[in-house]
């Protein structure tokens, strides 16, 4: 297995772990240096309507940077990394 590699603890013990890679979505800003998180989700389609977006939102079901972002107006930049039920989106 290519991606199973063993490692040695300090007892001697070989151990065999699964590498998990987290594949990461991209999002282009336009001509804007920023967009509206609730109009983010919505260009990304996961969620279809304002209010579904306020709902993830709110819910506390999106961070952006690794903190949970309840503005539904929160300006995301370049360089952002919004997360939305463990689904990761790059900003550039």
């Amino acid at each position: 297995m290519a991606n199973t590699p063993n490692i040695q603890n300090e007892t001697g013990t070989l151990r065999t772990f699964s590498v998990i890679y987290q594949i990461m979505d991209t999002f282009s800003l336009d001509k804007k240096n920023h967009i509206g998180l609730s109009k983010l989700l919505r260009k990304l389609e996961i969620s279809l309507s304002k209010s579904e977006a306020e709902i993830l939102i709110i819910g506390k079901h999106v961070s952006v940077n690794g903190i949970t972002e309840i503005r539904e107006y929160a300006k995301i930049s370049f360089g952002d990394i919004v997360e939305v039920n463990g689904h990761k989106i790059m900003i550039e």
